[in-house]
């Protein structure tokens, strides 16, 4: 949004004391952000007012005269053109040299054909005021020889203002809001707009050619006030220059001096407008309704709009005349041959004219203020400064029918109370009673001081009084910005400066918060996942579709739907982190082929849980689990599924939990049916009185081939999927030592081939059976299925490492040990030593 300088004038005096780059920072720094400034029509120091006296031919080139033109403290001379249409009285811009225009035209003192010449009359596009060949000649009463800025405020400051750090001030959409707050700042005093005053000028009708306008508001909740006048004998026509001088400094194009004078005062009170040519509305009756669905209305930019029983549309007897707040239409647009205009000032739901203007794809001036939830009171305003502005540019207009004001709106918002107190802890400093009061009355919010007893005391004890301002907000600020004491203290501290509150540790009591045992074991495992085991933890959103779950061959009717779901993408909420992790999986293998990848999260699941909805109906929410769950990519000669159980296995051994990997029985449809397993807690480290179904810690295994082909990934996935509360009842935050043992370990390996559909696991399990005592670890670190193995079996290496506590083992112990394993590998599995 651009803002004017010379516009703030009106109603601020911004003295030469404060540049213009110090204004902009004061406003970044209190109220809003100033993007830029622009200076625009400078090098007018010597253009300055003067007075044709004598007009003469030049002797010596027939299309040149000779002009003596007052300055004011002396007469001089200039050449000029015969197109220039000047006659004597007439008081001229004239550049005395030296000078410099805006256009870059350098005036210097010069013979021009023999004749001397000491400046230029200069014609309106040489001070950037008009195109073509116009010269502005002044009105009989301009004083000679003084600036032509004070005249004509050719030069000016221009604010481009970030419209995104006003959206929750709809006081600054306009020249005077932001007078108010820059007066606020600075300390000076801030000329109001005089309502009253007004009254007196617009409130005649001419009783001639009276009209009855009625209005008719169908839906008041969409349109709680509107205003209507009519206005007669109005002759369309340019807009004076200094009003199309100020409109185009703030990038509005002028048109002529009625769309003009709505233009204007949008731009100074932030108020939108719009007028109507009367004689083309079927009657004088203004109907604010709904508009009808499938009902087609042009717009003034040429675009027809298709509408929905959803919009609001001012309307005629018989049809649409303008889209309330947005835009007016071409059936009721003002022409050249317009005599009489309906001048329309009205307040607007914002929520209704934001979903308008999205759905049909149209943003204007008018809509980007009624978004913001305009004061209601401001429509009075509009209305009677148009009014002010036809009467003084077209003083033949006739106001023939009353301002008939129709509002059904009540800012009941009652005062707020602040304390003293209050605001001097918020803020960090003490400031002055006496200077919040008056920074607030600067506002415009109305502060009456109010004192009472503290919770402890009375008037007659001699207890401290804590300090009460009751504050009663203004109806500019009232519609969805200031609404409790924490407004009214941001308010004080921005016009106080953030710059003059020294920032200091604040002095308060510090509590040591109690232990959390879930998030300090979820700082853990997130630890262990990413620094010693090396994958990536991902964040997804808690939503899934009824897509997606097909893909996985999941049944979407019992899971939770979203009322108002941000898209259909995110209609459901979700129970398995698996889907998204599969989805982060197809986007990553675009990059990697080898990755792993997990997250912690909570799924919701389509039972009761403990927590309820509302404490009155006691509705209880669907019941939530947290879940850890993963994926692992590896090249295409590496079985994902073992590293997988590596990953699990180091996890769960870094919170110092014993488990045990059996066969997986009914598991999940998507997973692969014989590379998968569930991981079950020792018994003795189990909680008592957990159910059976409900102790499992997860579920390690590989994706279906089937559901990864749906995907387009070839890659065989591996997955683990595991309950976080499990693990939490499993976990204890404190440590048993255990002393190093001082004695020697001693590995040997072994080699074993056995039927390939027999779980690892059921093996290692097998072997530290033997003895528990002095076999220390038991670490896979091969597996081979290739032509050399007969069809159907596999081959598995692993290491074993003895070590006892007390001594030094003897090789004849760890034979025999060995041979007990065999012993019982054979007998149990089948296997045989691999020669």
């Amino acid at each position: 949004m651009r803002i004017s300088l010379n516009w703030l004038k009106d109603f601020v005096n911004i003295s030469e004391t404060i540049s213009p780059e110090e204004l902009k920072l004061c406003l970044t720094m209190t109220t809003t952000e100033v993007e830029s400034l622009e200076k625009i029509g400078g090098g007018l120091q010597n253009v300055i007012v003067g007075e044709v006296i004598k007009i003469k031919k030049h002797p010596n080139a027939e299309k040149l005269f000779i002009g003596k033109v007052n300055i004011g403290k002396r007469v001089i001379q200039v050449v000029f053109a015969g197109k220039v249409r000047v006659k004597v009285g007439d008081k001229i811009a004239t550049a005395v040299a030296p000078a410099h225009l805006p256009t870059g035209i350098k005036v210097e003192k010069k013979n021009v054909r023999g004749v001397a010449s000491e400046g230029m009359l200069c014609l309106d596009s040489e001070l950037f005021l008009e195109a073509g060949e116009a010269l502005t000649s002044f009105s009989s009463g301009t004083k000679i020889g003084i600036s032509i800025n004070k005249v004509l405020p050719i030069e000016d400051v221009i604010y481009e203002i970030d419209n995104k750090s006003i959206t929750h001030r709809p006081d600054l959409w306009g020249h005077y809001g932001l007078s108010r707050e820059i007066a606020a700042i600075l300390g000076k005093k801030f000329r109001e707009y005089k309502v009253n005053k007004v009254n007196k000028k617009v409130n005649k009708v001419n009783k001639v050619n009276k009209v009855e306008l009625k209005i008719d508001i169908r839906d008041k909740k969409l349109c709680p006030r509107y205003l209507g006048v009519v206005v007669d004998n109005v002759k369309i026509a340019p807009s004076p220059l200094w009003l199309r001088r100020r409109l185009e400094s703030v990038g509005v194009r002028a048109i002529n001096n009625i769309v003009d004078i709505t233009n204007y005062v949008m731009l100074e009170l932030g108020q939108p407008l719009h007028a109507f040519d009367a004689e083309k509305l079927k009657t004088p009756k203004i109907i604010v309704r709904r508009a009808k669905e499938g009902e087609i209305f042009s717009t003034l930019d040429g675009e027809e709009r298709d509408l929905t029983d959803e919009m609001l549309v001012i309307a005629d007897k018989e049809k649409p005349v303008a889209l309330a707040g947005i835009m007016g239409g071409i059936n009721s647009e003002i022409s050249e041959g317009t005599k009489r205009i309906v001048i329309e000032s009205a307040n607007f739901d914002p929520i209704s004219i934001r979903k308008t203007s999205g759905a049909l794809g149209l943003r204007t001036e008018a809509s980007q203020r009624f978004e913001k939830a305009l004061d209601p009171n401001l429509a009075e305003w509009g209305i009677k400064k148009a009014i002010e502005l036809i009467q003084k540019l077209i003083p033949e207009a006739k106001v023939v029918s009353p301002i008939v004001d129709k509002k059904y709106f009540k800012l009941d918002q009652g005062p707020i109370k602040l304390s003293l107190e209050y605001l001097n802890k918020k803020i960090g400093i003490v400031i002055p009673p006496s200077r919040v009061m008056k920074i607030l009355k600067s506002l415009g919010f109305g502060v009456h001081p109010h004192t009472i007893p503290d919770k402890l005391g009375s008037r007659g004890t001699g207890k401290t009084f804590s300090h009460i301002l009751v504050v009663k907000v203004p109806s500019w600020r009232a519609t969805r910005d200031v609404n409790i004491p924490d407004d009214l203290v941001e308010e004080v501290a921005r016009i106080y400066g953030y710059d003059n509150i020294n920032p200091q540790m604040p002095k308060v009591e510090m509590e040591r918060l109690p232990f959390d045992k879930e998030h300090s074991l979820e700082r853990i495992i997130k630890n262990i996942l990413a620094y010693r085991i090396n994958l990536t933890e991902v964040y997804n959103y808690s939503f899934v579709n009824e897509k997606l779950l097909l893909k996985f061959g999941i049944d979407s009717k019992n899971h939770i739907g979203i009322l108002n779901p941000l898209n259909e993408n995110q209609s459901l909420l979700r129970q398995s982190l698996i889907p998204n992790l599969i989805l982060n999986t197809k986007l990553n293998l675009r990059h990697f082929n080898e990755f792993g990848i997990f997250e912690i999260g909570r799924v919701f699941l389509n039972r009761k849980g403990k927590y309820k909805e509302n404490p009155k109906t006691q509705e209880p929410l669907p019941l939530e689990k947290k879940k850890i769950s993963g994926v692992i990519i590896q090249e295409k000669n590496k079985i994902p599924f073992y590293k997988t159980e590596e990953v699990v296995l180091s996890l769960l051994e870094g919170l110092d939990i014993e488990c045990e990997i059996t066969s997986l029985k009914d598991g999940p449809v998507w997973i692969h049916p014989s590379r998968s397993a569930e991981i079950n807690p020792c018994t003795e480290n189990f909680v008592v009185g957990v159910k059976s179904e409900e102790k499992r810690i997860g579920i390690i295994g590989e994706l279906h081939p089937v559901v990864a082909g749906r995907f387009g990934i070839k890659e065989r996935v591996g997955i683990f999927d595991l309950d976080f509360d499990i693990i939490l009842s499993l976990y204890k935050e404190t440590k048993a030592y255990k002393p190093i043992i001082k004695y020697p370990k001693i590995v040997r390996d072994l080699a074993i081939v056995l039927d390939k559909k027999i779980l690892w696991q059921e093996v290692k399990n097998a072997v530290l059976e033997t003895n528990k005592e002095l076999i220390r670890e038991i670490e896979l670190f091969d597996i081979y299925e290739g032509t050399e193995i007969e069809k159907g079996k596999k081959n598995l290496a692993f290491h074993i490492t003895f070590q006892a506590k007390d001594r030094t083992l003897k090789e004849k112990e760890i034979e025999k040990i060995q041979e007990k394993i065999l012993s019982l590998l054979q007998e149990k599995f089948g296997a045989k030593i691999r020669s």
